[in-house]
């Protein structure tokens, strides 16, 4: 029963709720980030299509089994560590620009 306060129950859905709004909100901030204008292209984002950003690397729910639920963590995860790495990699590759840019000014 997620609704009765101080249970194991509760806590995991607040916990989801949390992971659920992160995810959202990383989610629309990509996409402004990779607008060409700063926007997102929703307009004023409605519950429902927030609701799908949320969503958008996989369902959570308290209501999943523990599997389940298990499965798609480690499919965020997996998002996660990808996108981390594709930053590394985005990162090294600046820095060696920027190495070379130095090299050639003096």
């Amino acid at each position: 029963m997620p609704n009765i306060p101080g249970t194991v129950r509760a806590d995991l859905a607040a916990q989801i709720s949390n992971l659920k709004d992160q995810i959202g909100l990383q989610t629309l901030s990509s996409m402004k980030e990779l607008s060409a204008n700063g926007a997102a292209g929703l307009g004023n984002t409605t519950n429902r299509e927030f609701g799908s950003l949320q969503n958008s690397l996989g369902n959570l729910s308290e209501k999943q089994s523990p599997e389940a639920l298990r499965k798609t963590l480690q499919n965020i995860i997996k998002n996660a560590n990808t996108s981390k790495n594709r930053l590394n990699a985005n990162f090294k590759q600046i820095t060696r620009i920027l190495s070379k840019m130095s090299l050639t000014k003096r």
